[in-house]
């Protein structure tokens, strides 16, 4: 009957030592799940994080580089109203120099032939 005993004990144990390690292994499991599901959370929160750093970068630079060709622009249209203005200005500095040089011609040619008219006329 001992023998039965130990028997019956040694089952008893080995069940209790199974259910103890299952329950063991289930909590082990549970712990590691939920570590996972944080380690997930926080490396998905880290990335949000990063996407929206990368996207206002993003916008910064799209941001800098409209104002870079915008100032290149305005600088540019800028140069091309002072070429515009410096050429008009010699054009019309020009025409105005021949108008005065054939009104100068006109009043040479107008006083030749009126010293000519007076000469003529003192002779005759």
């Amino acid at each position: 009957r001992t023998f039965n005993v130990y028997i019956g004990a040694r089952k008893i144990q080995t069940a209790w030592r199974m259910a103890s390690a299952y329950a063991i292994c289930k909590r082990f499991l549970a712990a590691r799940r939920i570590q996972t599901a944080w380690r997930c959370y926080i490396a998905r929160d880290k990335y949000v994080s990063f996407l929206v750093t990368i996207q206002a970068a993003t916008m910064i630079q799209s941001a800098w580089r409209s104002f870079i060709c915008y100032t290149d622009f305005i600088f540019t249209l800028s140069d091309v109203v002072t070429v515009q203005r410096i050429a008009r200005g010699f054009i019309h500095r020009k025409l105005y120099a021949r108008k005065c040089e054939s009104k100068r011609r006109r009043e040479l040619e107008n006083s030749e032939r009126d010293s000519c008219a007076r000469h003529i006329q003192r002779v005759h």
